[in-house]
């Protein structure tokens, strides 16, 4: 299944048409294919037996924000730290 989804992605991706569309069509089937995974390969069901891979999946997406979260603060920061250019040669001269 996870196969045929992957074919479908990149036959969808190749083709160019509206890139809205394509974009919209692509989010949607990641989103499905993100649900095929968690019920099929990690058996993440509502049984009381799936807690603990509910709770190492939240810690795995509450690690993996801090990485995009944190890498995202930092480029902000050295962006606005940055000396212009203009700058930078002004204070060459």
């Amino acid at each position: 299944m996870s196969t045929s989804m992957f074919a479908y992605y990149f036959d969808l991706a190749l083709r160019s048409f509206r890139r809205n569309k394509a974009l919209t069509t692509l989010m949607v089937l990641a989103i499905a294919q993100m649900g095929v995974h968690l019920a099929f390969f990690l058996h993440i069901t509502t049984g009381a037996e799936s807690f603990n891979n509910v709770l190492a999946l939240a810690f795995g997406v509450l690690i993996v924000f801090l990485l995009i979260v944190g890498s995202l603060w930092i480029m902000t920061h050295l962006n606005h730290n940055m000396v212009s250019m203009e700058h930078l040669i002004q204070m060459q001269r």
